[in-house]
């Protein structure tokens, strides 16, 4: 995905208007436009603003992660003295069985978190 698809999908996401970003930036819209287009990049002091706003990182935005997460978000404290980055790094060394194993698993505990929620709301 392109630095302009990042921005457009980001913006549609968030129901943000190209003019509010246009303003945001202090550009035009036809700029926030071609930005969404790959006609022109924002240039760095731009991106951190898109960054901010949006809040993702900016290697997000230029493609070098999937993982939408700030830096300060993945070295928040999960649980127990371990950051959600650790977490991650964990889940990255796992072979592909134990991830679907996981995954059904955390289905399962979010499941039952959602069960016992909506026990708790009646």
């Amino acid at each position: 995905m392109t630095i302009g698809q990042r921005i457009g999908e980001l913006r549609k996401g968030q129901k943000i208007r190209q003019k509010r970003i246009a303003e945001l930036l202090d550009v035009s819209v036809s700029t926030v436009s071609n930005y969404e287009q790959d006609v022109h990049l924002p240039d760095y002091q731009r991106l951190i603003i898109l960054s901010n706003a949006f809040q993702v990182s900016i290697d997000y935005l230029l493609g070098v992660t999937e993982v939408h997460a700030r830096p300060e978000v993945l070295q928040e404290e999960y649980v127990d003295h371990v950051t959600n980055g650790q977490v991650l790094d964990m889940l990255r060394k796992l072979d592909p069985a134990s991830r679907e194993a996981l995954m059904s698993y955390l289905r399962f505990l979010v499941a039952q978190s959602d069960q016992t929620s909506c026990e708790r709301s009646e």
